[in-house]
């Protein structure tokens, strides 16, 4: 996978690749640990790309692959071979396979195996996140949130996000908590940005999420942060409903 480009508009073109270069916001760093995607897998920096793509296939949840024919994409992917991926999986997203729906979404979104089209990506993965794949909801989140495939709407990223972190998609935590520290227009947003890094440093053991965390900690009251500390454990416990 190619990871070049420009560092300036890479993470705004490309949902799939966003956090590889790093997009500083005042004294919040955005994420660089996370390669999106089909998959939701965590990058860890300095691999090669066919190892990203390898544990890719390794941690793809077993319970969510409906067939064989999924599988041979998966292998085909694997291999770098997008096009005929593509073609194993298209026909599979037209009988209504969530995963694969969201498998093609990425394949438009990156422009492997067909045409780049962020129109077609968000087409997509809205089909699978209508299913409940919960990749596809982070990813329509994404989508939303730099105004790829569809007009920019922070509400809109911040519902979906909302979703995938009800599901368990842990990147979807931080995202959360850096679009609450953009906003920071009111106290209550600082209090919800620190509760969604608190949750991702302590349940993904993201540091990058950590580091934010106690950057903002240093701008807010001892009551702010206790509110947020105790919203967090609450949000954890409800099981990120109701956050």
């Amino acid at each position: 996978m190619n990871l070049g480009g420009k560092a300036a508009d890479a993470e705004t073109q490309n949902p799939c690749l966003h956090g590889l270069f790093a997009l500083p916001f005042s004294n919040f760093h955005d994420k660089m640990t996370y390669l999106g995607g089909p998959f939701g897998v965590r990058k860890v920096r300095n691999l090669s790309a066919s190892v990203y793509l390898a544990l890719a296939i390794l941690l793809v949840n077993p319970t969510e692959v409906w067939g064989g024919d999924y599988e041979k994409g998966l292998d085909l992917f694997e291999r770098g071979d997008y096009q005929a991926a593509l073609f194993a999986w298209q026909p599979l997203a037209e009988k209504g396979d969530a995963n694969a729906q969201n498998a093609l979404g990425w394949l438009y979104n990156e422009g492997k195996g067909a045409g780049l089209d962020f129109g077609q990506a968000f087409k997509w993965y809205m089909l699978a996140a209508e299913q409940g794949n919960v990749h596809a909801h982070y990813n329509l989140g994404f989508l939303h949130e730099h105004g790829n495939g569809t007009p920019r709407d922070e509400g809109a990223a911040m519902h979906w996000y909302t979703l995938a972190a009800q599901h368990g998609d842990d990147r979807a935590y931080y995202r959360l908590g850096l679009m609450y520290a953009r906003a920071t227009t009111t106290p209550e947003d600082s209090v919800r940005a620190y509760m969604w890094y608190h949750i991702a440093a302590a349940q993904a053991e993201d540091q990058i999420a950590a580091g934010n965390r106690n950057s903002l900690a240093a701008q807010m009251s001892p009551a702010q942060l206790q509110q947020a500390q105790n919203l967090a454990s609450e949000c954890v416990k409800k099981n990120y409903n109701g956050c």
